[in-house]
């Protein structure tokens, strides 16, 4: 069988204080340090003129984080890496008191027509004929357990929490792929909505494919404390 091809659409995108500041395409660098003219400026007196740099070769799936000799080392998700340390679908990388969070997203739209050859539109799709799911969650334990029972069973649809602000979190055959609070997208949406203390829960099985996607394992986003 040949091997899949890398996914096409990946994006790396690269936050700081839940502000986008940065976002790689495979095929590019990123530089980042404290000296002007980096693509990303850090203005951390410890951080390095010339700290670390994110590379994206044009035919691999991951981009890499390169050291460049820093004085205080680069941290990712709290060690310190070597001179070349391949990127996980999402962390945190640390330089000096600066800290980025950083995610692999894709178009999820594409990728769901891709996966249930489903028009190309951004209609409203019924993925699977399991029942809806309804309920309520009394901690965080069970909303957590509620998370990994949808990611366990593969299910495809959105799960509405009752919240303070509307949220949503699209999932697609066990993965979540977006997430919304009121204003909140993506990754700054689904930490709050894990950190939700008890509430009411319905998961629907339609699907409203989203633009932006996080395309993640909720399980291992839990357990890395994200």
């Amino acid at each position: 069988m040949p091997a899949a091809d890398p996914p096409a659409h990946l994006l790396l995108t690269l936050r700081q204080a839940d502000e986008v500041v940065a976002c790689l395409r495979r095929g590019e660098v990123l530089r980042c340090g404290r000296k002007p003219g980096n693509d990303l400026v850090l203005d951390d007196t410890k951080v390095s003129r010339e700290h670390f740099r994110i590379e994206w070769p044009a035919g691999a799936e991951r981009p890499v984080l390169v050291d460049l000799g820093s004085a205080n080392g680069v941290l990712l998700d709290g060690a310190r890496v070597g001179e070349r340390t391949e990127l996980a679908e999402h962390g945190r990388i640390e330089a000096g008191d600066s800290t980025l969070k950083f995610a692999l997203t894709n178009v999820a739209a594409e990728r769901l027509a891709r996966a249930y050859n489903l028009p190309d539109d951004s209609g409203e799709f019924t993925l699977e004929s399991r029942d809806d799911l309804h309920g309520s969650f009394e901690d965080r334990d069970d909303l957590h357990e509620l998370l990994r029972g949808l990611e366990r069973s593969k299910r495809s649809g959105t799960l509405h929490l009752e919240a303070p602000a509307p949220c949503l979190l699209t999932f697609a055959a066990g993965r979540v792929m977006s997430a919304t609070w009121g204003p909140l997208r993506d990754l700054a949406a689904l930490e709050r909505a894990i950190e939700l203390e008890r509430g009411v829960f319905r998961f629907s099985n339609v699907l409203k494919p989203a633009e932006a996607s996080l395309d993640l394992s909720i399980s291992d986003f839990l357990q890395r404390g994200f």
